[in-house]
């Protein structure tokens, strides 16, 4: 747990919070321990949106807030969102969302608001953020980095704030294992986010708690909190229909098997193989 040592020294520095207060013209937010990992929130919020995907990552972290509401009497509501991607080669990926979100609001039926959607239309999943050609998004993203599809879910995220008057939404990112996996996500590099730091985890409107987190704690967690019906319920493969088959274009209510070779499954293999050492004693 060093790792996280060395987080919970960061995020308490009196400096970076008097910094961030002044900056933003807002509260610090509260620390809590969650297994050894500092994450942001604070009883007092009212009302806070999670970005939903149906993963892993998104799926503990949708749990982990909800756990903390209930364990600081909190009266703040839940507001999911799912971004809708890939609809025409990869449209069985609404349904592990929808899965998630109806197993949560099952056992957190007071904290959780109606499930909400967005959309990211297919041509903008693969254009480099660079490629617009606009100097203010290239100043305040890694633009040759990333892709549009960020561009368009960080600002669906602030409309959501303002017409859902949302305190700060969370994300559940991580970051790369430290594995040479072809086709990792490069903003996701630890070299990338130790340019900016916490401004990663905690900025004026979000809160990304796994940012400087790699997949073997969060498969740890849930065996920690033994939510294996859960974890069945979640997707990280990223193959389409040229991997999968057309078929799965017409099969409803029912996911494809995962590729297992695409980043996203290796990673998970790699997250679970990795995982003792955020185990806790039972």
């Amino acid at each position: 747990m060093q790792v996280f040592d060395k987080l919970k020294k960061q995020y308490n520095d009196t400096n970076f919070k008097n910094r961030y207060e002044a900056y933003h013209n807002k509260k610090y937010p509260e620390i809590y321990d969650v297994n050894g990992l500092p994450v942001h929130f604070s009883s007092t919020f009212k009302r806070i949106g999670l970005s939903l995907s149906g993963g892993a990552d998104s799926s503990l972290l949708f749990y982990i807030l909800c756990k903390l509401i209930e364990e600081t009497n909190s009266e703040c509501k839940i507001l999911p969102t799912t971004m809708v991607r890939f609809f025409d080669t990869k449209p069985w990926l609404e349904k592990p969302a929808k899965d998630v979100y109806a197993w949560m609001k099952q056992r957190f039926p007071n904290i959780i608001l109606e499930h909400d959607w967005g959309f990211i239309p297919p041509d903008l999943e693969v254009v480099k953020i660079k490629k617009l050609g606009l100097a203010h998004l290239n100043k305040n993203f890694p633009a040759d980095l990333m892709f549009t599809d960020v561009l368009c879910t960080i600002t669906y995220h602030n409309y959501l704030m303002k017409t859902k008057n949302l305190e700060y939404m969370y994300s559940g990112t991580t970051m790369n294992p430290p594995e040479n996996f072809d086709n990792a996500p490069q903003f996701r590099d630890q070299s990338v986010l130790d340019a900016d730091g916490i401004a990663n985890v905690v900025n004026a409107t979000s809160i990304n708690p796994f940012t400087l987190v790699t997949k073997d704690w969060i498969m740890a967690q849930y065996e920690n909190y033994n939510l294996h019906d859960l974890l069945t319920l979640t997707r990280s493969c990223e193959a389409d229909t040229r991997v999968l088959g057309e078929m799965w274009l017409t099969v409803d209510d029912m996911q494809p098997p995962q590729c297992g070779q695409c980043f996203f499954c290796k990673e998970r293999k790699w997250g679970i193989a990795n995982m003792e050492k955020y185990l806790i004693a039972k």
